[in-house]
């Protein structure tokens, strides 16, 4: 639908999820951050922001969530002119992206500013990503449980791990 709207700009299909899977659901397309188009649509999505729900510092957001990077987009260029983007809109905020399967990008975390940005490793309780991803470069990030995941809404967990592994991924790396 962008696309048909903004034939001129460039809008990426960003396929299917699952990633791969013809019959699965279609992802929305994705404006390329470098193009004029990604900065006009980005002072808007701000300001709207900011009307309903007033100004914040923090903002969540994963491009390339559990899917496919279009080949087009260069991807440490793109989340660098997200960044430039909300910075504009709202100096000093940070940018919270999950850590998740295979999400970050390296390449987008690549062009972030560290002081801008924060990794939550979403599913450190069961399936951490930060010691795999060695600490998300260096990036500034989060130990985090997932309590509600797969429709469980009760508050249970596997304790041990909960007690322990903050300290032990405090002592590996200090941008935690």
């Amino acid at each position: 639908m962008l696309k048909q709207k903004y034939p001129n700009n460039n809008v990426v299909e960003t396929g299917n999820w699952p990633p791969g899977q013809q019959d699965g659901f279609k992802r929305p397309a994705f404006i390329d951050p470098q193009d004029s188009l990604f900065h006009a649509m980005a002072t808007v999505y701000y300001n709207e922001q900011e009307k309903l729900y007033g100004t914040t510092r923090f903002y969540g957001g994963d491009p390339f969530h559990e899917g496919d990077v279009a080949t087009s987009l260069d991807v440490t260029k793109g989340g660098k002119a997200i960044q430039a983007a909300m910075q504009k809109a709202r100096p000093g905020s940070v940018w919270v992206l999950q850590g998740w399967w295979q999400n970050p990008d390296g390449r987008l975390l690549a062009g972030l500013e560290k002081e801008h940005a924060l990794v939550l490793d979403l599913f450190a309780e069961g399936n951490p990503q930060w010691e795999r991803r060695g600490a998300y470069n260096g990036m500034p990030w989060i130990w985090s449980i997932l309590q509600n995941f797969g429709g469980n809404v009760g508050m249970f967990g596997r304790m041990q791990t909960i007690g322990s592994e903050p300290v032990r991924a405090k002592i590996y790396t200090q941008t935690i």
